[in-house]
């Protein structure tokens, strides 16, 4: 296949798992990713890009275009689109998101992370759920 990561991970499963964690907490956001190498939307759709190089990937957030480098390394790029969707999440909201109570204090602010080839939503360095398995919101 054309421009894939090294590691294994599709990158459009990557956005449909960070998608259904969207979905659980009742919220959505139009996500894109366009292949600049095969010129082909991986998934959303729309005009093609302009305006960046010939390799890589943009990830399209609403009508926000960012370029991903190719050389970046696979393990990186699946942390870096689910991070920048969760800044659009929190931009669109104006609150953190995802979170999870911890030990009945202020909610942490989970990131995601790369662990042992699953991505995970992390808090202070414990696993609390598989990208796509959050808990759904009430």
């Amino acid at each position: 296949p054309v421009n894939e990561p090294r590691s294994g991970i599709e990158l459009g499963r990557v956005i449909e798992l960070a998608r259904a964690d969207l979905t659980r907490h009742h919220m959505s956001l139009e996500i894109g990713l366009f292949d600049l190498r095969s010129r082909r939307w991986l998934t959303g759709r729309g005009a093609d890009p302009e305006g960046f190089p010939t390799d890589g990937y943009v990830l399209a957030l609403g009508a926000n275009e960012t370029l991903l480098l190719a050389s970046t390394p696979a393990d990186v790029l699946t942390e870096e689109i689910v991070s920048l969707i969760q800044d659009r999440v929190i931009d669109e909201t104006g609150r953190p998101w995802p979170t999870v109570q911890v030990d009945g204090e202020t909610p942490a602010v989970l990131e995601p992370r790369l662990v042992d080839g699953t991505l995970v939503w992390m808090s202070h360095g414990t696993p609390v759920a598989r990208l796509g398995q959050l808990a759904p919101e009430a």
